[in-house]
């Protein structure tokens, strides 16, 4: 294990989590490494600097560090290369730093790993409707809206790609379907008539 990787184990370990996988991990090396099965004591080593460094991304992205949050989960990718969910986590990170084009790559290697993750087309469906791809952008929304039908945030943007391709009678049935599902709301018509806007 590497020894800046210490502190940081060390941390963790203190820290409260429920559930904590981090010290199951951290139990289930130990006792591969004292029964000489050093090969399988690593893949519980890496998964726990993977998971460390998953959560300190999160903290970051949550403090708006994204820059932080970037590097952070890129180490965390390097540990664990084909985890769906870490990707889209450091593909979200470089959408809200505003780095689209760096968000394509960890999403395109999701989706390759999972070609049905939810997480992965709305966020390539919401990277390519910010560079201006609105054709890309509806294609992967639709994809994801099938496999979560009931995804207002995903109906709400494909609506918006609709709207910006000049396309308005999808839009308009897609936000009338929304009225009719969450009921008549002030709020909703005004986030509605943002869209249209």
């Amino acid at each position: 294990m590497h020894p800046g990787s210490t502190y940081l184990l060390l941390l963790l370990l203190l820290v409260p989590q429920s559930p904590n996988t981090i010290r199951q991990h951290y139990e289930a090396a130990e006792a591969k490494r004292a029964a000489g099965d050093l090969a399988a004591a690593e893949v519980e080593y890496t998964a726990i600097l993977a998971e460390g460094y998953d959560r300190l991304g999160s903290i970051y992205s949550a403090e708006k560090k994204y820059q932080e949050a970037i590097k952070t989960l890129e180490t965390a990718v390097h540990y664990q290369p084909n985890s769906v969910e870490l990707l889209v986590r450091l593909a979200i990170a470089y959408f809200e730093a505003e780095q689209y084009e760096a968000a394509l790559k960890p999403l395109a290697t999701a989706l390759s790993l999972d070609p049905n993750s939810v997480g992965a087309h709305h966020m390539m469906g919401k990277t390519y409707f910010m560079r201006g791809e609105f054709a890309k952008a509806r294609s992967e929304l639709q994809t994801a809206l099938k496999l979560t039908p009931n995804d207002y945030d995903l109906t709400y943007t494909l609506g918006l790609a609709y709207l910006k391709e000049r396309n308005f009678d999808p839009a308009k049935q897609i936000y009338d379907r929304m009225i009719v599902q969450l009921g008549e709301r002030p709020q909703l018509h005004i986030l509605i008539g943002r869209a249209y806007r």
